[in-house]
């Protein structure tokens, strides 16, 4: 009894806990395509005239948003010399997606922090892909929320701060996906999201 009551008194004190959400957003875990797999996303790939290495190497847990994108590339660079801390860092012109979504509610703080270089100084964005249900109930896109930065020629930290909306252009949000982006081609490295939950829940 005493147990649960230091518990009830611990939730009353502590009611929000920031927790880290993304994995491997240093990317220096990878894994190699190959096989139907690597023929499937050379082909879609080149369908949409994306410029990849003959080898395509992705970060664990991370994937390129191809429909976002024409013309794009991306690059994964295993160079100490070159990523901002460890051995690793990625280029990418178009859209590269962390590969899982994550339940919000209205309220929750997110803290997103990333590293930028980009020798042309041009515009990079981080989106949240922002998902609620359809009248039947489906998973729905429901549009991003989005935040701009400035790379420079060495690396720099960025940091996005933002607390989550209860809807988006009118429907529920329920869910939302991290995205990494650039217009012109932009190096990231050390992606970190630090979320804060509210006591509110998504409902249904």
């Amino acid at each position: 009894m005493k147990k649960a009551a230091v518990l009830i008194m611990f939730a009353l004190l502590f009611p929000a806990i920031a927790r880290a959400q993304i994995t491997n957003g240093s990317f220096e875990k990878t894994r190699i395509l190959s096989g139907k797999e690597a023929e499937s996303m050379s082909a879609i790939l080149k369908s949409r005239d994306w410029k990849v290495e003959d080898t395509i190497v992705f970060p664990v847990g991370w994937k390129i948003n191809i429909a976002n994108t024409r013309n794009g590339e991306y690059r994964l660079v295993n160079d100490p010399s070159q990523a901002s801390e460890g051995n690793v860092c990625i280029y990418i012109k178009g859209h590269f997606s962390f590969a899982q979504s994550m339940p919000v509610n209205a309220g929750d703080q997110a803290e997103i922090s990333f590293d930028l270089k980009d020798p042309d100084q041009k515009n990079a964005r981080i989106y949240l892909y922002c998902y609620g249900k359809s009248d039947e109930g489906k998973t729905i896109n429901i549009g991003a929320l989005d935040y701009i930065a400035t790379a420079r020629p060495e690396w720099t930290r960025n940091t996005w701060k933002l607390t989550l909306p209860e809807a988006i252009n009118g429907k529920k949000l329920h869910a939302v996906v991290l995205a990494l982006s650039s217009v012109t081609g932009t190096y990231f490295d050390n992606v970190e999201m630090k979320y804060t939950k509210t006591e509110n829940k998504v409902k249904e």
